[in-house]
């Protein structure tokens, strides 16, 4: 009969490339998140509107350079599946948890490198990220004026209804951001994955306690791993 995975020291969860992106990332999106309130409500009339929109634009650079480098890194560079791809193994991982989470069964699926809920929010936020850019390029006049508007019969009611629409994916973003420093700091059994987009990884022995060895997390060891099977 097959026995336990015996693990011995670390095993490498974020590498350095994706550890850089997500702190990159954090500061673009923090950093566009008070510029834009800023914009909206400025504290003082005059200049600061118009100094708080340089740091807008360059933050959104930031952002948008570091999702490019993001999506080449993961598609072309990479050489294992995307951890965040959704599958069908997902699906099923995430049925189980809905049942065990209702009551309906004790069966709790041991999990791929990242939480199904953690695939759900990284794909929320992509697409939030996404309207996000959409509608300020639109309502941002150097990129406007680029748009055939006239001649698709789009007048100023577009404009209101994208700079609505920016407005409203921000107070979703920044409904995300703070689920994200919710689950990453204030609930303790996940201490050790925030620990890790420090150093990078995680004890191995803490690991194992609810996740597999599956390919995508295999690539990334770094590791002393020892495997038996016990005897009966």
């Amino acid at each position: 009969e097959e026995g336990s995975t015996l693990a011995v020291g670390e095993i490498e969860r974020h590498t350095l490339f994706q550890r850089i992106l997500h702190w990159s990332n954090a500061v673009a999106v923090i950093t566009l998140t008070i510029s834009g309130w800023m914009i909206y409500r400025p504290l003082s009339p005059g200049r600061a509107a118009s100094v708080w929109f340089f740091w807008h634009r360059w933050a959104a650079v930031l952002l948008l350079v570091g999702l490019a480098f993001h999506s080449i890194y993961e598609s072309f560079i990479v050489d294992r599946p995307n951890p965040m791809a959704v599958s069908h193994a997902q699906a099923r991982r995430i049925s189980a948890i809905l049942k065990n989470f209702l009551g309906l069964s004790s069966y709790y699926p041991r999990l791929s490198k990242y939480h199904p809920g953690q695939i759900f929010f990284h794909w929320v936020v992509a697409g939030n990220l996404s309207l996000l850019a959409l509608t300020g390029f639109i309502i941002w006049k150097p990129f406007r004026d680029l748009l055939p508007l006239s001649l698709l019969g789009l007048g100023w009611n577009f404009i209101f209804y994208n700079r609505f629409l920016h407005g409203f994916f921000s107070a979703t973003l920044i409904a995300s951001l703070f689920a994200h420093i919710y689950f990453a700091l204030l609930i303790k059994k996940n201490w050790k994955e925030t620990k890790s987009m420090f150093t990078g990884r995680v004890p191995s022995h803490e690991y194992l306690r609810s996740h597999h060895l599956d390919e995508n997390v295999i690539s990334d060891v770094d590791v002393n791993i020892s495997f038996f099977r016990d005897r009966d």
